[in-house]
């Protein structure tokens, strides 16, 4: 019902309601908020969770049933005075209030936004009911407008006593809100008695002189107590003043509370509860379990505050882009605070012993440090001993660890060794998507031997309309008999009859898709169509229909001013494509764009050479998100969309995975994500349902819209029938009826621990992934660092297998160590595996070949010799092991894609176009310049972005190749000497030279950044980003020569901070100006 008539009162103007077989049902909502409310505000004996749902329920039949005055029955509003002026003025109160009792106070926010008409005062005759209204209007948005305000006086001093007795009601309802609105936001004149004072008015309104129960007087100001008082009661119990502080740490989290309830004084359900049973402290674990946008940062937000009173913090996220955002973040709330530092420890995975990229010169104090789970593996390889004085480590996007592959192994080993490392750390692990949190909680109280909790919670602070798009059957058969009928008119040899069709929706606003009931559901045609051809002989053609028809919706929602989220999971490639043939706003078009936004794109443009096609979207409203881009163009559109510049966001489903940009409206074009072929067919549905359902999440913007809506287009076009069935829909996207926490993960090293139990662990079996988990655990000498790991992973939790721990060491330990032997490879050669992140036999080829160079000749002194020697390695190696260390993946479609052929003459070749393109691409050439060295057949548009354009295919050389790569092989050089050096005095280590060594420490960096020399790395490591930026300022302003590059990096990032004019005085050329004043303008986005 509430669906049904939420349709129908929106009345949006693609919502075609007038063939809409769904009545009007607002009336009957009506009469449910007044039979719910009774339960929501008055004494019972229901459960409190219970009472929350009945105000919610009430408030949101109230908001939904709301009419516009002019369709009020007038002898309705006449028949009865209105406190404020009107019956609509006082149910958006009402509602709002409602909303503040059930824990919705976003939504309580959007229903004083109601209230703002500057006509109020007009319609309301008794100025104190219109500064109750105000003091009303405040305590919605939980925000102080005006400290103390006092009633003001009666004006009529003859007035009789009704009126002087309401006028003192009023006065006493309106100071009792003021009085606990300044105590929840800790500003002066703040009452925590305001719930014994509203309750003392209630009384008397229910009671005479003589202390006698009577019917209640005023009636209309006795309801408003009521409300007021429940209201009170329940935020007193949410205030974020209430959590209490750790002792002796300086007073930081008090003030920290006083800073964040000036603009949020209350906790929402999920941070309530880990207050509650966690804090002070943190005193336990918790693994937090709740919806997109449910305030799982606001726990984090509790628990760092609390924690820096004991160590250091550590924040992992899964993309460098989320940390950036979590940084940004974490700096606004807390970096104010005194001596709390937030840092992003950003970059690759790759080895490297230089200064500043290790956490040996970071760590300590108050500081919190997000990195990605790859980061945190190398810093645990490097500095193991920096870990010890860790108090917390905040684990977002915590399913990730059962995710497959790689990064799930590498997350579960780095839990483990943090556990062993740090002995009083506590964990939060945050997710949407956990169905079995109860799971990781108990592996990580057993292993540390401490308290660990639940918070498993599916509120979230709005709601959903999920709906599927289709087609009406009738329109169907109207659509191909017309474009028959027109294709009949024309020769034979046209096949092809371009038509369009109106969508429908099939949707629910109950959440997950689980009822069969079709009373639970509401069938509505649009006016949004969507173009389609109409084939001669197989009729009407929907091939690749969800696009344009996810593009369509988007269109016209964004007119209607909502912010649209449209994900398109199939390719990367749709994303660019549907937003340049948008037709976008002409009201955003004629508007310049922000300075950030303007800025990096200029500095896209430089890295591109050519000019970038975003632009081109965001100046008429539309951004895009792909992996296929530069960060520089990600950023731009993130910013864009969050400021309102674009109300339209392609992107692709990963997106999903990580950032915040809560939209009022997702669309999902489409229910198929690209294609992986090392996946099993329940790993890709397990995969496609987590991604989608996280996309859905990304639906709502509390205080911004109390309902949202998620439209999904499914690949194969659904056809209703006015009876319709529900089990077709169902079928077409299966994850519309699981929660959002519906992925069961589980250990990703189960497999490898159970071989290792029963003897059947074998080195030429083995993934990828546990390749990457055995150079992890194989490198200690005496295996009691791997032993404490290994004890500590989840796969023996769940096996069960503590009293195996031993034996499986040392089948790992002994498995290493007969590979070395067989291979007459020293035993150290586990430990630069293990600090390079790189499989065994790969390090050991490496070796080899590093060994036989050095004693033929002396060491590179140069990046560029460094690199060439690289590329001299890699190729030494056979296609096979060169498989373990490069993926095919990202140098498909290009000239390299040659290195791993069988054919010695085009393995040659291949390598030749390698070294060249390393070189350009770490001298400093342009993408497009870069495009012309990789790829056989360049296309024709250099700044196209299609899938067949160049473009997306060099930067996927550059970004996963090159920079992932290619990197971590780099490190592999400086991981063998590093370890020769301390375990093989008789070896040609020590006859490396300094220069070279410094050469070394720099080549992994060099090789992600694309830098080829000291310089350059000191400018893109102090933030002069892009890199061809950096590549400008070494040539016009290097800094002083050194051989500390530490000193060289702070000495670059001095001028980026503190003289900025320096560096614009420093412009050969107008161009050079602009763009080096993009680079100072983006220095904080």
């Amino acid at each position: 019902m509430l669906t049904q008539s939420w349709i129908t009162a929106e009345n949006f103007e693609q919502f075609d309601t007038s063939i809409n077989p769904t009545r009007d049902r607002r009336d009957d909502i009506r009469r449910l908020a007044n039979a719910l409310e009774v339960y929501a505000i008055l004494p019972t004996a229901l459960d409190p969770s219970v009472q929350r749902a009945c105000a919610f329920v009430a408030a949101e039949a109230l908001e939904i049933s709301w009419r516009p005055q002019s369709e009020e029955s007038p002898t309705y509003a006449e028949s009865k005075r209105w406190t404020f002026g009107s019956p609509a003025t006082f149910e958006h109160i009402e509602a709002g209030l409602l909303y503040l009792i059930a824990g919705y106070d976003a939504n309580a926010a959007v229903a004083a936004r109601s209230l703002e008409s500057n006509d109020l005062q007009n319609q309301i005759s008794n100025p104190a009911e219109f500064w109750l209204l105000k003091n009303l209007q405040n305590f919605l948005n939980l925000r102080v407008a005006s400290l103390g305000v006092p009633p003001p006086n009666i004006p009529d001093e003859n007035a009789d006593i009704s009126t002087v007795a309401r006028h003192a009601v009023i006065s006493g309802i309106g100071d009792a809100i003021q009085g606990h609105l300044l105590w929840l936001t800790y500003s002066p004149g703040g009452d925590q008695q305001a719930l014994e004072a509203i309750n003392s008015i209630i009384y008397s309104l229910e009671h005479d002189a003589s202390d006698r129960p009577v019917q209640a007087r005023y009636a209309d100001l006795h309801h408003l107590a009521l409300l007021i008082a429940a209201a009170i009661q329940e935020t007193t119990g949410r205030a974020l003043r209430s959590v209490s502080p750790p002792s002796d740490d300086g007073g930081r989290f008090v003030t920290y509370q006083r800073n964040k309830a000036a603009s949020r004084p209350l906790l929402w359900p999920a941070a309530a509860e880990y207050a509650d049973q966690a804090l002070p402290g943190p005193n336990a674990h918790a693994v937090v379990s709740v919806p997109t946008g449910a305030g799982k940062s606001s726990v984090a937000e509790l628990a760092v505050c609390q924690a820096l009173k004991s160590g250091w913090v550590l924040y992992l996220t899964p993309t460098n882009a989320l940390s950036g955002q979590v940084r940004r973040h974490l700096a606004e709330t807390l970096g104010r605070l005194e001596g709390v530092k937030i840092r992003d420890f950003l970059g690759g995975i790759e080895y490297t012993e230089l200064a500043g990229e290790t956490l040996g010169h970071v760590t300590g104090g108050t500081q919190v440090l997000v990195m990605t789970p790859e980061k945190c593996s190398l810093a645990l390889r490097q500095n193991p001993e920096e870990f010890r004085n860790l108090s917390l480590c905040v684990f977002d996007e915590a399913h990730l660890i059962g995710d497959g592959g790689t990064r799930a192994v590498l997350s579960e080993l780095v839990v483990s060794e943090i556990i062993y490392r740090a002995p009083d750390v506590k964990f939060l692990m945050l997710s949407a998507l956990l169905a079995n949190p109860e799971d990781l909680a108990s592996w990580i109280g057993a292993v540390s031997e401490k308290k660990s909790i639940v918070i498993d919670n599916p509120w979230r602070p709005t709601r959903t309309l999920r709906a599927m798009a289709g087609f009406f059957a009738d329109d169907h058969r109207t659509v191909a008999t017309r474009a028959r009928e027109a294709l009949n008119s024309k020769p034979a040899r046209i096949k092809n009859h371009p038509t369009s069709i109106p969508v429908s929706l099939l949707a629910s606003l109950q959440g997950a898709w689980k009822g069969s009931d079709r009373e639970d559901y509401a069938l509505t045609r649009t006016n949004v169509t969507v173009d389609l051809k109409f084939h001669r002989d197989d009729g009407l053609k929907t091939e690749g229909y969800y696009g344009r028809a996810a593009s369509a919706f988007a269109q016209n929602l964004g007119m209607e001013g909502h912010r649209v989220l449209v994900f398109l999971p199939r390719s990367k490639h749709d994303s660019f494509k549907y937003a340049l043939e948008a037709e976008g706003f002409e009201d955003l078009a004629a508007t310049d764009l922000p300075h950030g936004v303007a800025d990096l794109i200029r500095l896209a443009n430089e890295e591109l050479g050519a000019t970038s096609l975003l632009e081109q979207a965001i100046c008429k409203g539309v951004a895009v998100h792909t992996s296929a881009m530069l960060r520089e163009e990600q950023r731009a559109s993130e910013i864009a969309f969050d400021n309102g510049r674009a109300r339209i966001f392609f992107a692709t489903g990963a997106l999903a995975q990580g950032l915040n940009l809560p939209a009022t409206a997702v669309i999902i074009g489409g229910t198929s994500i690209g294609y992986d072929p090392n996946q099993d067919f329940a790993e890709a549905q397990r995969r496609t349902r987590s991604q989608l359902l996280n996309a859905i999440g990304r639906a709502g913007r509390a205080t911004v819209a109390a309902r949202s809506m998620a439209i999904v287009i499914p690949n194969q076009a659904l056809y209703f029938q006015s009876n319709f069935n529900l089990q077709p829909a169902f079928k077409r996207a299966e994850f519309l009826q699981h929660e959002d926490a519906s992925s069961e993960v589980a250990s990703q090293l189960d497999g490898m621990i159970q071989r290792a139990r029963d003897g059947s662990l074998n080195i030429q079996s083995m993934s990828r992934f546990e390749e990457v988990a055995f150079s992890f655990l194989s490198f200690s000498a005496d295996g009691s660092e791997a032993e404490g790991v290994i004890r500590n992973t989840w796969a023996v939790h769940r096996a069960n297998a503590a009293n195996d721990v031993d034996q499986v060491t040392h089948a790992i330990g002994s498995l290493g160590a007969r590979f070395l032997l067989e291979k007459s490879a020293p035993n150290w050669i586990s430990l630069a595996s293990h600090k390079a992140g790189l499989p065994l036999p790969q390090t050991a080829e490496v070796e080899l070949f590093l060994r036989r160079h050095l004693l033929a000749g002396d060491a590179p002194e140069s990046l560029s010799d460094w690199a060439g020697l690289l590329a001299d390695v890699l190729e030494s190696l056979s296609p096979e092991d060169l498989s373990g260390i490069l993926s095919k993946t990202p140098f498909g479609a290009t000239k390299l894609l040659n290195v791993w052929s069988e054919d010695l003459d085009e393995r040659t070749v291949a390598w030749d176009h390698f070294r060249d393109g390393l070189h350009a691409w770490m001298s400093g050439e342009a993408m497009t310049q870069l495009a012309v060295r990789l790829l056989a057949n360049p296309s024709a548009r250099p700044e196209g972005r299609g899938q067949s354009d160049s473009l997306p295919k060099v930067l996927r050389v550059v970004e996963n190749g090159f920079s992932f790569q290619i990197s971590v092989a780099a490190g592999a050089l400086g991981a063998v000497v590093a370890a020769g050096r301390e375990n093989d005095s008789e070896g040609p280590w020590e006859g490396i030279s300094d220069t070279s060594l410094r050469q070394l420490n720099l080549l992994p960096l060099a090789v992600r950044l694309g830098t080829n020399s000291p310089e350059v790395t000191a400018w893109v490591r102090a933030g002069a980003r892009p890199r061809r930026v950096g590549h400008l300022l070494a040539e016009i302003l290097p800094p002083p020569p050194s051989s500390d590059d530490e000193e060289m990096r702070r000495y670059c990032s001095r001028q980026l901070n503190q003289h900025p004019e320096f560096i614009l005085r420093s412009a050969r050329t107008s161009d050079e100006h602009d763009l080096l004043r993009a680079l100072i303008g983006t220095r904080l986005l």
